[in-house]
Protein backbone atom coordinates (compact mmCIF):
# COMPACT_ATOMS: atom_id res chain seq x y z
CA UNK A 1 0.00 0.00 0.00
CA UNK A 2 1.41 3.43 -0.87
CA UNK A 3 2.69 5.46 1.24
CA UNK A 4 0.29 8.35 2.12
CA UNK A 5 2.03 11.91 3.04
CA UNK A 6 -0.85 13.72 4.38
CA UNK A 7 -0.54 16.70 1.36
CA UNK A 8 -2.10 17.00 -2.23
CA UNK A 9 0.70 17.07 -4.55
CA UNK A 10 -0.91 17.63 -8.28
CA UNK A 11 2.37 18.34 -9.75
CA UNK A 12 4.29 15.12 -8.60
CA UNK A 13 3.20 13.54 -11.29
CA UNK A 14 5.07 16.13 -13.82
CA UNK A 15 8.28 15.62 -12.33
CA UNK A 16 9.22 13.25 -15.06
CA UNK A 17 7.27 15.22 -18.41
CA UNK A 18 10.90 16.68 -20.44
CA UNK A 19 9.89 19.92 -21.59
CA UNK A 20 11.23 20.53 -25.25
CA UNK A 21 12.00 24.47 -26.48
CA UNK A 22 12.07 25.00 -30.04
CA UNK A 23 15.09 27.15 -31.34
CA UNK A 24 13.59 30.33 -32.73
CA UNK A 25 13.94 30.36 -36.52
CA UNK A 26 16.88 32.81 -38.48
CA UNK A 27 15.06 35.27 -41.04
CA UNK A 28 15.36 34.35 -44.33
CA UNK A 29 18.33 36.23 -45.94
CA UNK A 30 16.99 37.57 -49.35
CA UNK A 31 18.76 35.81 -52.37
CA UNK A 32 20.24 37.82 -55.29
CA UNK A 33 17.41 36.83 -57.43
CA UNK A 34 14.65 38.22 -55.07
CA UNK A 35 16.78 41.74 -54.94
CA UNK A 36 16.92 41.98 -58.32
CA UNK A 37 13.13 41.19 -58.68
CA UNK A 38 12.21 44.10 -55.98
CA UNK A 39 14.52 46.83 -57.58
CA UNK A 40 13.28 46.34 -60.72
CA UNK A 41 9.52 46.35 -59.17
CA UNK A 42 10.56 49.72 -57.71
CA UNK A 43 11.74 51.30 -61.15
CA UNK A 44 8.49 50.11 -62.47
CA UNK A 45 6.40 51.78 -59.63
CA UNK A 46 9.00 55.43 -60.49
CA UNK A 47 8.30 54.71 -64.29
CA UNK A 48 4.62 54.29 -63.52
CA UNK A 49 4.31 57.14 -61.57
CA UNK A 50 6.25 59.75 -63.69
CA UNK A 51 4.51 58.98 -66.51
CA UNK A 52 1.33 59.76 -64.92
CA UNK A 53 2.25 62.81 -63.78
CA UNK A 54 3.00 64.08 -67.09
CA UNK A 55 -0.11 63.03 -68.44
CA UNK A 56 -1.26 66.36 -70.59
CA UNK A 57 2.11 67.44 -70.71
CA UNK A 58 3.42 68.68 -74.59
CA UNK A 59 7.25 67.99 -75.00
CA UNK A 60 9.15 70.94 -76.92
CA UNK A 61 10.68 70.65 -79.61
CA UNK A 62 13.72 72.87 -78.64
CA UNK A 63 14.71 72.82 -75.14
CA UNK A 64 17.51 75.59 -75.43
CA UNK A 65 16.87 78.68 -73.56
CA UNK A 66 18.53 82.01 -76.08
CA UNK A 67 20.33 83.79 -73.89
CA UNK A 68 19.50 87.49 -73.55
CA UNK A 69 21.46 89.73 -72.51
CA UNK A 70 21.19 91.90 -69.15
CA UNK A 71 20.21 95.54 -69.74
CA UNK A 72 22.79 97.69 -67.77
CA UNK A 73 20.64 100.26 -65.70
CA UNK A 74 23.14 102.75 -65.03
CA UNK A 75 23.86 103.55 -68.73
CA UNK A 76 20.79 105.13 -70.62
CA UNK A 77 20.08 103.52 -74.21
CA UNK A 78 21.39 104.60 -77.28
CA UNK A 79 19.67 107.53 -79.06
CA UNK A 80 19.96 109.00 -82.50
CA UNK A 81 21.83 112.21 -82.10
CA UNK A 82 19.21 113.91 -84.44
CA UNK A 83 16.35 112.60 -82.26
CA UNK A 84 18.11 113.74 -79.17
CA UNK A 85 18.16 117.21 -80.66
CA UNK A 86 14.56 117.16 -81.56
CA UNK A 87 13.75 115.81 -77.84
CA UNK A 88 15.70 118.91 -76.75
CA UNK A 89 13.49 121.18 -78.87
CA UNK A 90 10.34 119.81 -77.67
CA UNK A 91 11.69 120.30 -73.98
CA UNK A 92 12.18 123.79 -74.30
CA UNK A 93 9.62 124.57 -76.22
CA UNK A 94 6.95 122.82 -73.06
CA UNK A 95 9.14 124.57 -70.60
CA UNK A 96 7.91 127.94 -72.01
CA UNK A 97 4.60 127.06 -72.02
CA UNK A 98 4.27 125.80 -68.84
CA UNK A 99 6.25 128.67 -67.60
CA UNK A 100 5.29 131.54 -69.65
CA UNK A 101 8.42 133.00 -70.52
CA UNK A 102 7.95 133.46 -73.76
CA UNK A 103 9.79 137.22 -74.21
CA UNK A 104 6.66 140.05 -74.94
CA UNK A 105 7.83 143.84 -75.06
CA UNK A 106 4.70 145.62 -73.23
CA UNK A 107 4.34 149.53 -73.33
CA UNK A 108 1.69 151.63 -72.39
CA UNK A 109 1.04 155.27 -72.45
CA UNK A 110 -2.43 156.41 -70.55
CA UNK A 111 -5.34 153.87 -71.26
CA UNK A 112 -3.47 153.39 -75.06
CA UNK A 113 -2.04 149.59 -74.42
CA UNK A 114 0.53 147.62 -76.91
CA UNK A 115 2.70 144.68 -76.62
CA UNK A 116 4.44 142.31 -79.70
CA UNK A 117 6.55 138.78 -79.40
CA UNK A 118 10.17 139.52 -79.99
CA UNK A 119 11.60 139.60 -82.46
CA UNK A 120 8.97 140.87 -84.92
CA UNK A 121 8.62 142.41 -88.33
CA UNK A 122 8.08 146.10 -87.43
CA UNK A 123 6.24 146.67 -90.86
CA UNK A 124 3.80 143.96 -89.68
CA UNK A 125 3.25 145.88 -85.93
CA UNK A 126 2.46 149.01 -87.98
CA UNK A 127 0.06 147.17 -90.05
CA UNK A 128 -1.69 146.41 -86.83
CA UNK A 129 -1.43 149.97 -85.02
CA UNK A 130 -3.30 151.42 -87.71
CA UNK A 131 -5.59 148.83 -88.11
CA UNK A 132 -5.12 147.71 -92.04
CA UNK A 133 -5.54 143.97 -91.17
CA UNK A 134 -9.46 143.05 -91.85
CA UNK A 135 -11.06 141.73 -88.41
CA UNK A 136 -11.72 138.29 -88.78
CA UNK A 137 -13.60 138.10 -84.88
CA UNK A 138 -15.38 140.28 -82.51
CA UNK A 139 -15.72 139.45 -78.82
CA UNK A 140 -17.38 141.95 -76.51
CA UNK A 141 -16.69 141.26 -73.04
CA UNK A 142 -19.17 143.65 -71.30
CA UNK A 143 -21.07 141.77 -68.45
CA UNK A 144 -18.44 139.21 -68.07
CA UNK A 145 -16.61 139.28 -64.67
CA UNK A 146 -12.79 137.85 -64.41
CA UNK A 147 -13.30 134.21 -64.81
CA UNK A 148 -15.80 134.65 -67.27
CA UNK A 149 -14.06 136.76 -69.45
CA UNK A 150 -10.68 134.88 -69.46
CA UNK A 151 -12.56 131.35 -70.69
CA UNK A 152 -14.36 133.25 -73.13
CA UNK A 153 -11.13 134.87 -74.32
CA UNK A 154 -9.23 131.37 -74.60
CA UNK A 155 -11.96 129.90 -76.47
CA UNK A 156 -12.31 132.78 -79.30
CA UNK A 157 -8.82 133.03 -79.78
CA UNK A 158 -7.91 128.95 -79.91
CA UNK A 159 -11.02 128.94 -82.28
CA UNK A 160 -9.48 131.63 -84.49
CA UNK A 161 -6.07 130.19 -84.74
CA UNK A 162 -7.19 127.05 -85.24
CA UNK A 163 -9.38 128.09 -88.54
CA UNK A 164 -6.29 130.47 -89.63
CA UNK A 165 -7.66 133.80 -88.59
CA UNK A 166 -5.03 136.22 -87.78
CA UNK A 167 -7.25 139.49 -86.46
CA UNK A 168 -9.36 139.45 -83.42
CA UNK A 169 -10.93 142.34 -82.39
CA UNK A 170 -11.20 142.23 -78.38
CA UNK A 171 -13.35 144.81 -76.63
CA UNK A 172 -12.32 144.57 -72.35
CA UNK A 173 -14.28 148.33 -72.41
CA UNK A 174 -12.58 151.34 -70.56
CA UNK A 175 -13.72 150.03 -67.25
CA UNK A 176 -14.95 153.42 -66.04
CA UNK A 177 -17.29 151.73 -63.68
CA UNK A 178 -15.03 149.85 -61.88
CA UNK A 179 -13.73 151.09 -58.92
CA UNK A 180 -9.72 151.57 -59.20
CA UNK A 181 -8.06 149.88 -62.21
CA UNK A 182 -10.25 148.13 -65.42
CA UNK A 183 -9.36 145.04 -63.97
CA UNK A 184 -10.66 142.83 -67.54
CA UNK A 185 -8.46 145.17 -69.78
CA UNK A 186 -5.55 144.68 -67.43
CA UNK A 187 -6.01 141.13 -66.98
CA UNK A 188 -6.48 140.64 -71.00
CA UNK A 189 -2.44 141.66 -71.43
CA UNK A 190 -1.44 138.82 -68.77
CA UNK A 191 -3.70 136.43 -70.58
CA UNK A 192 -2.29 137.21 -73.76
CA UNK A 193 0.94 137.22 -72.74
CA UNK A 194 1.01 133.58 -70.85
CA UNK A 195 0.14 130.43 -71.92
CA UNK A 196 -2.06 129.04 -73.16
CA UNK A 197 -2.39 131.83 -75.54
CA UNK A 198 1.22 133.38 -75.71
CA UNK A 199 2.61 130.92 -78.42
CA UNK A 200 -0.86 132.00 -80.44
CA UNK A 201 -0.34 135.47 -80.01
CA UNK A 202 2.26 137.49 -82.47
CA UNK A 203 1.05 141.48 -80.91
CA UNK A 204 -1.73 143.49 -80.10
CA UNK A 205 -2.60 146.81 -79.37
CA UNK A 206 -5.40 149.28 -78.13
CA UNK A 207 -7.55 149.50 -81.09
CA UNK A 208 -8.37 152.86 -83.72
CA UNK A 209 -11.23 154.93 -82.73
CA UNK A 210 -13.51 153.68 -85.50
CA UNK A 211 -12.87 150.15 -83.88
CA UNK A 212 -13.67 151.27 -80.20
CA UNK A 213 -10.57 153.41 -79.38
CA UNK A 214 -9.20 152.42 -75.94
CA UNK A 215 -12.01 150.45 -75.00
CA UNK A 216 -10.79 147.25 -77.15
CA UNK A 217 -7.53 145.58 -78.75
CA UNK A 218 -6.58 144.29 -81.97
CA UNK A 219 -4.96 140.83 -81.01
CA UNK A 220 -2.85 139.60 -84.60
CA UNK A 221 -2.52 135.92 -84.36
CA UNK A 222 0.54 133.81 -85.89
CA UNK A 223 0.21 132.73 -88.83
CA UNK A 224 -0.09 128.51 -88.30
CA UNK A 225 2.25 128.17 -91.55
CA UNK A 226 4.96 128.84 -89.80
CA UNK A 227 7.78 132.31 -90.29
CA UNK A 228 8.11 134.56 -92.94
CA UNK A 229 11.28 134.39 -95.59
CA UNK A 230 13.60 137.12 -93.40
CA UNK A 231 13.10 134.46 -90.73
CA UNK A 232 11.01 137.04 -88.32
CA UNK A 233 7.52 135.66 -87.06
CA UNK A 234 4.63 137.67 -88.82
Amino acid sequence: MAKDNGFNCPFTSLKNVEIKQEKPTKPQQPTADNAKQAQKSRQNDESRAFWQAMAGVTRLNNDKIPHQPTADASKPPKQNVRDERQDQNVIAELSDLVSGQRSFKLATSGEQIEGHLIPIDPQTFAKLKQGRFAIDERLDLHGHDRESARTAVTICLRNAYAMGERCVLIIPGRGLSSAGEPVIKQQLVKWLTHEPLAGMVLAFCSARPAHGGTGAVYVLLKKRAGKNPGGLPD
